[in-house]
């Protein structure tokens, strides 16, 4: 089984959470509040999976980096 886990910036995090209108102000700030503890509870609890970083990539560029992956 392949773990893959997306990463970015905290800064960079927090600005999708703020800028995703799907989430109601409370859930924004409740998983703004989270970003720290769940960036170092998957940094800690999964060593080994394969990390991507999402900074300044297209989401056509994030899924070809996953597709190579499963080739």
């Amino acid at each position: 089984m392949l773990h893959i886990i997306l990463e970015a910036k905290e800064e960079t995090i927090v600005s999708r959470i703020e800028n995703d209108p799907i989430r109601n102000e409370d859930e924004r700030n409740q998983q703004k509040y989270n970003v720290p503890w769940q960036m170092q509870y998957l940094k800690t609890n999964y060593p080994d999976a394969v990390r991507i970083n999402t900074e300044d990539k297209t989401l056509d560029n994030i899924a070809s980096e996953i597709m190579n992956l499963m080739i």
